[in-house]
């Protein structure tokens, strides 16, 4: 371990050509191993610098398996659905049958009751924080439903304590047992993340068609109601 805290100790030190040849000598050297369809032909300035940031970030990280009950941060961004949010994601959340958890609510400038609502719950595990401003969205319906939320989004990542992550929409729910069954994997076969399988429910009538359970393409399959990733969480800055 020492002589490992050494050698990543020299190469922060190193200068630009020094990390990027010896970042190009490893990428090499797997390739050998493994085969170059595993890994991009082309080795550029930007790969290099995601490469390195993901190993260091690997380095600080090796204790993440040892802990037999980490916090989950549970992120959830939001617009104006008060009601929604807490009597279906949020309620989903607070039946999980593995308790250690916070749940991160960020709205996206809010202008309904989400606060005082949730403030009712009365649950220390519910952090809400409102932005002062909305995210600045497409004007384009489509592209602003493919994007609607990331503001918000990328402040519950910023403000989450949890070393595992796990997302949901404020029109979402997790099965009772998401949580659990999720990290019980990744600890156990040491995975940086897992997701389950969506089941979709969708408003009975004429014309509309039933939408069967999705296919889960993940070795295990898991959750209904919610494919919300449950991911390890790394500073990769």
């Amino acid at each position: 371990m020492a002589d490992l805290r050494g050698r990543r100790r020299r190469f922060l030190e190193s200068s630009w050509p020094e990390k990027k040849a010896a970042m190009k000598w490893r990428v090499e050297r797997w390739r050998a191993k493994i085969g170059r369809k595993r890994l991009p032909g082309r080795i550029n300035r930007y790969r290099l610098q995601h490469f390195g940031r993901l190993s260091m970030a690997r380095l600080r990280a090796q204790d993440l398996y040892r802990e037999v009950e980490p916090l989950i941060s549970v992120l959830i961004p939001t617009y104006n659905r008060a009601e929604l949010l807490r009597e279906r994601s949020v309620a989903s959340v607070l039946r999980q049958t593995y308790s250690r958890f916070e749940i991160v609510i960020v709205g996206d400038a809010c202008t309904d009751h989400t606060e005082s609502l949730l403030r009712d719950a009365g649950d220390p595990r519910i952090r809400f924080s409102n932005l002062p401003v909305r995210g600045k969205y497409p004007e384009d319906p489509y592209l602003q439903w493919l994007v609607a939320g990331s503001a918000p989004a990328n402040e519950a990542l910023r403000i989450a304590r949890g070393r595992w992550i796990a997302w949901l929409d404020d029109d979402d729910e997790f099965s009772p047992d998401h949580l659990e069954a999720l990290l019980a994997a990744c600890l156990e076969r040491r995975w940086e993340f897992a997701y389950g399988a969506m089941e979709m429910e969708v408003e009975s009538g004429p014309g509309v068609a039933s939408v069967p359970t999705l296919p889960n393409s993940a070795i295990f399959a898991m959750p209904r109601f919610s494919t919300v990733l449950i991911c390890a969480s790394c500073d990769t800055t």
